[in-house]
């Protein structure tokens, strides 16, 4: 009987193959390296760059939110001392957090009075967030302190960790719900990282960092050590793959297997080995100003060197000279240098320094971006 419909033999075996095949998963994740922009000799300890990554979505400030009466559950006041039991008709959000770059940040509310006060308060843990059990031990800061509320916290952050907002209804028992909440966030330094929802890999994915130069991929690292590259800039990109499949070889490979490149990459420089050791390091800092970019530098007084020249690129791969700097300001032992590009391009410039020494040498400084636009200048 079997004999006569071969097909059905066919057809149930491919229905099983579709069933086995899973779909790759949509992942979004972002690459991060603890210091940028970076530079390094090859083959130097330098060149091992703490990197990381971040997964999910950007999460928008203000950060906004409703809290409603919900059941019963066990809540704790956030203090200073630690955590003390709370009313058991505490309401809660939690919001998972994960910061693109290590920075200093403030959280506070929007509307600042008694009332918004006494309704609403928020506090920051580091991992993850179980309002059943006391989680003091990984408290990072809180808007509760020894004496009530306050309207703001001040935490600082490292990149790639991840942390759990937990926005609860504050000790006004009288308070009706719903209580509306809004969060602003601003970093009490020039860097404001980006904050992501911190989605995890699903399981069994991995994740791994390349390093790619035009479009090929020079070095494979599961923790951004780098050490072999050669002289160059390289662009480091995050790559989720399926351990159960090989890791791909090369970008064109990726189209055809599940592996995904982070959402944007770091640049980085790898210096000639034959660079001295002990040469001056030196720092290039680009900033955008109504009138242009304006360019920073600094070297020890006693640094000899014939003159700059400063390079810029639309992409950080293909470079052009801009201009050639001759001699700075001496200050306490320290000679500065500023240059303006009146005449940026158009969106992400980027920059680059080449100290050329008395005997011609050359030396590169870290390479710097900033983003303008022409149009309101």
């Amino acid at each position: 009987m079997y004999t006569s419909f071969p097909w059905l033999f066919a057809v149930f075996g491919l229905l099983s193959s579709l069933v086995e095949a899973q779909p790759c998963p949509t992942m979004v994740t972002h690459v991060g390296i603890a210091d940028a922009p970076v530079v390094a000799t090859a083959g130097s300890a330098d060149a091992n760059f703490a990197t990381f990554f971040v997964g999910g979505e950007p999460v928008a400030f203000p950060l906004s939110g409703t809290l409603e009466r919900t059941a019963p559950t066990t809540a704790f006041t956030y203090r200073t001392t630690g955590a003390s039991p709370a009313a058991d008709d505490y309401s809660f959000m939690a919001y998972p957090l994960a910061p693109n770059a290590s920075a200093t940040v403030t959280l506070s509310q929007a509307t600042v009075s008694n009332a918004a006060i006494e309704d609403i308060s928020f506090t920051l843990f580091e991992g993850t967030f179980d309002p059943a059990v006391d989680n003091s031990a990984r408290l990072v800061a809180s808007t509760f302190t020894e004496t009530g509320n306050l309207p703001a916290l001040t935490a600082t952050l490292t990149g790639g960790v991840q942390y759990t907002l937990v926005v609860q209804s504050g000790q006004a028992y009288d308070r009706p719900y719903p209580r509306d909440f809004t969060l602003t966030l601003r970093s009490t330094g020039e860097l404001q990282p980006t904050l992501y929802t911190g989605g995890t890999l699903p399981d069994p994915y991995v994740y791994t960092f390349l390093a790619v130069a035009e479009d090929s991929i020079a070095q494979v690292s599961a923790t951004g050590d780098f050490r072999r590259l050669t002289e160059g800039f390289y662009s480091v990109y995050g790559l989720a793959y399926d351990s159960r499949e090989p890791l791909p070889t090369a970008l064109s490979e990726l189209t055809s297997t599940c592996a995904q490149l982070s959402q944007n990459s770091q640049r980085i420089l790898i210096a000639a080995e034959s660079d001295p050791l002990d040469a001056p390091k030196f720092t290039l800092q680009a900033t955008a100003r109504p009138g242009g970019v304006q360019l920073d530098w600094q070297l020890p007084t006693a640094t000899e060197y014939d003159y700059f020249r400063i390079e810029r690129s639309a992409d950080g791969s293909y470079w052009s000279a801009l201009t050639e700097v001759a001699g700075g300001t001496s200050d306490e032992g320290i000679m500065r240098f500023r240059y303006i590009d009146h005449q940026p391009l158009a969106g992400n410039s980027f920059y680059r320094l080449v100290r050329v020494d008395l005997a011609g040498g050359e030396h590169s400084s870290t390479f710097a971006e900033a983003t303008i636009n022409v149009n309101s200048m």
